[in-house]
């Protein structure tokens, strides 16, 4: 509790014995992100998290995109979880695995494998350790679905990205490629522990 006393500021402070604190988050100290899995209900604010992300990364989606999107997250098999902070209901954060398929993508189901194709935090909210756990949400619901192996795409130039997937244990495939717009994207892979 504070109060002030004059000019000055006084902090009254207790201090609990060790057992009876709170765990610290590891995430930034005092930041924790609830991952629930994404249901009908959830969508409109997937995807609004997704498009705040697009804009603020100054790649503003067009209609098209954001009709794919909207398609994406409503996919029956898509494994779709969003985040919101404890004291907010407010969803902050999405991800979304479908099921890993042959052919880069084209060709018939992979039953251990899924691939990620979003992640995302919304911009008010980066840098304090949201993208790790909502990740360690999904990987947790693609495990529950059989998938052993995940793999995801992120642009070459998006180093917040790279150390957010190599941190939770993302290596390079090896496998490259560009998007339409000439930037080069590089895919990631994880095997479940």
């Amino acid at each position: 509790m504070t109060g002030r006393i004059g000019d000055k500021l006084s902090v009254r402070m207790t201090i609990l014995p060790r057992d009876e604190r709170p765990r610290q988050c590891r995430h930034n100290g005092d930041v924790h992100l609830t991952v629930l899995d994404g249901l009908p209900a959830d969508h409109e604010s997937a995807v609004r998290v997704w498009n705040a992300a697009n804009v603020a990364r100054l790649l503003p989606p067009g209609g098209d995109r954001v009709a794919r999107i909207w398609e994406k997250v409503a996919e029956p098999g898509a494994c779709l979880v969003i985040g919101h902070l404890d004291a907010d209901r407010d969803v902050v954060a999405m991800a979304l695995a479908e099921p890993g398929r042959a052919e880069h993508g084209a060709g018939a189901v992979i039953p251990d494998y899924g691939h990620v194709s979003m992640v995302f935090v919304h911009p008010d909210m980066w840098g304090r350790g949201l993208g790790g756990q909502l990740l360690q949400g999904l990987h947790e619901r693609a495990s529950e679905r059989g998938w052993n192996r995940t793999t995801l795409w992120t642009r070459a130039s998006n180093g917040r990205a790279r150390r957010l997937y190599e941190g939770q244990g993302y290596r390079r495939s090896g496998q490259e490629t560009t998007l339409g717009s000439g930037d080069p994207i590089l895919q990631f892979e994880r095997q479940a522990s």
